[in-house]
């Protein structure tokens, strides 16, 4: 007969600490616990699975970083790399992780991740500087328009007026 501690063959179950809890969500649950082990990299302990779950699924689902980024989850994780990298009070180490989920502290490691991305871009590219919103914006003036101005402005000499004069009388 099957109890909590073996199965119906009477084989012991043992407990695997790393299986994601019914209902949970993959892509999360894979976060929360790339989030302990950065913490025990660090040398932290931290609150229990199901609360570090709760608080980053929370703060994911109400910020729209799913929506924002394709490589959502990959930017979370270089994220709490970030988090962890900085140096915490040791005595407040255990609730970190809603340090982490705060809103302004959130935004503020996203922002930074993009920042570091664009620029890791830029230098494939081999170029210095976005381009300005001036650059990519289209010419205000068409190219009928640019030649009109040209011939407007350029500074004729008088047997070219002349010639320009005529050609104006003959159109008539």
């Amino acid at each position: 007969m099957a109890n909590r501690k073996t199965d119906k063959n009477g084989y012991s179950l043992s407990y695997d600490r790393d299986k994601m809890p019914p209902g949970f969500d993959p892509e999360v649950w894979d976060l929360t616990l790339f989030f302990e082990q950065q913490a025990e990299h660090w040398g932290h302990s931290i609150v229990g699975r199901p609360i570090v779950y709760m608080e980053l699924n929370n703060r994911i689902n109400n910020s729209d970083i799913r929506h924002k980024f394709v490589d959502w989850h990959g930017m979370i994780r270089e994220m709490i790399e970030s988090f962890w990298s900085y140096e915490l009070d040791p005595d407040k180490s255990y609730y970190a992780v809603n340090e982490f989920c705060r809103i302004d502290v959130f935004t503020q490691l996203s922002e930074n991740i993009e920042a570091d991305r664009e620029r890791s871009k830029l230098l494939k590219e081999g170029k210095r500087d976005p381009e300005s919103d001036r650059e990519k914006k289209s010419p205000r003036r068409s190219e009928e328009d640019t030649r009109a101005l040209e011939i407007i402005n350029k500074q004729y000499t008088e047997e070219e007026l002349a010639e320009k004069l005529r050609e104006f009388r003959s159109r008539k």
